[in-house]
């Protein structure tokens, strides 16, 4: 129940704020979530013995997310500014250099792997085209990836016989995956004309098909992280759920390749 209350919640905030208010206010949630994913993130890998720069994760991702929003400042701008600049940090403050490498690494990774990844949300938010509005788009991704990790939950629950990763999440099944496919293709063939009423029915199953896929990858990505450190949730700061970046990580891979499918092949 606490599940489902927390998830009902979450969504309907969400859905609020993206389909209510100015897209500004789309990239102050990615950056709020943000915040959260990379902290959870960091501590992930402190467990693992890594030693991250948090303040500078958390400026470099405020820096992404925001060229998302605004091209005020080039996104390759940043990108060589981090990728100098965390050295530099660790070269003034370390002591024990052994910790540097992993430290600067893992700092930088987590910058990618969250903000720059979560920022295609704010993207997709942003999508003016012919006949598509930014805040359908995005709503659209949002349902379509939830009902996914509900097919996948639901269905690897109650049918799952055949484990695919039993060493990265031992829980994850056959069954569970492509119960979680077909949640996404249900899903998106019952809302697509309300929100993205251009999508064709065969656009609709290539680009659903790829977002299953991908966001079961990006949730199997975080398990691996998980996994190396001796962690099960990344925290509990959501009844149900486990943390932020355990909600977002279906969102990190899936977010991009709705982006380029939609700009490449249904913006004309």
């Amino acid at each position: 129940m606490k599940r489902v209350l927390s998830g009902i919640a979450l969504g309907a905030s969400l859905l609020l704020v993206i389909k209510l208010l100015p897209p500004f206010y789309t990239f102050l949630l990615a950056l709020f979530w943000g915040f959260l994913s990379l902290t959870e993130f960091y501590r992930i890998a402190e467990k693992s013995g890594q030693s991250p720069n948090i303040w500078a994760g958390y400026l470099f991702t405020a820096l992404i997310l925001f060229s998302f929003y605004s091209p005020i400042i080039p996104k390759m701008a940043i990108i060589v500014s981090m990728v100098v600049a965390v050295p530099v940090i660790y070269l003034l403050s370390v002591r024990d250099f052994r910790q540097a490498l992993g430290g600067i690494s893992v700092t930088i990774f987590g910058v990618f792997t969250i903000g720059f990844l979560l920022g295609y949300e704010v993207a997709i938010r942003l999508i003016d085209g012919e006949g598509a509005r930014g805040d359908n788009l995005l709503i659209f991704l949002l349902i379509v990836v939830a009902w996914g990790d509900v097919g996948c939950y639901v269905v690897g629950r109650f049918m799952g016989k055949h484990k695919i990763f039993p060493r990265i999440s031992p829980n994850k099944t056959l069954e569970g995956c492509v119960g979680g496919i077909a949640f996404n293709l249900m899903a998106a063939f019952g809302i697509k004309g309300f929100l993205f009423k251009e999508l064709s029915h065969l656009s609709c199953l290539l680009l659903i098909i790829l977002l299953g896929v991908f966001s079961q990858i990006g949730d199997l990505c975080e398990s691996v992280y998980k996994r190396g450190s001796g962690v099960k949730d990344s925290s509990r700061i959501l009844p149900g759920h486990g943390g932020a970046l355990d909600r977002v990580d279906s969102l990190l891979f899936s977010g991009p390749i709705f982006y380029y499918f939609y700009t490449l092949f249904l913006n004309h």
